[in-house]
C-alpha cells in the first residue's frame, strides 16, 4: 500500500517525511492540466481537481513544519520558535 499524498509507502498516522519537489510539481502540473482542459468539466474531473489541490495544500503544510520546526522535548509536539527568551 501507499500514501495517496505524498506516494510513498504507507505511514498510518505519520506526516509525510519524504516530500520531494517533482511531487509536488506533478500534482500542480497535473491540477493545471485539468484546469485548461476545454469543455464542461463532470463531477470525477472536479473531485479530482479539489483532490490534489487539498494534496498540494497538505504536502506544502508538512513541509513548511519539516523545515522550520522541531519537536518539543517533553510532548513531541511541532514547535517553533519565532524569537525572544525562552522562559515563560
Amino acid at each position: 500500500s501507499f500514501c495517496t499524498i505524498c506516494r510513498g509507502n504507507w505511514h498510518p498516522g505519520a506526516p509525510c517525511t519524504h516530500i520531494d519537489d517533482r511531487t509536488v510539481k506533478g500534482m500542480r502540473a497535473e491540477l493545471q492540466a485539468l484546469k485548461d482542459a476545454k469543455g464542461a468539466k463532470g463531477k470525477q474531473e472536479e473531485a479530482r481537481m479539489q483532490f490534489l489541490q487539498s494534496n498540494i495544500d497538505t504536502l506544502m503544510s508538512e513541509k513548511q513544519i519539516i523545515a522550520n520546526t522541531k519537536k518539543c522535548p517533553n510532548c513531541r509536539s511541532a514547535i517553533e520558535k519565532d524569537g525572544g527568551c525562552n522562559k515563560m
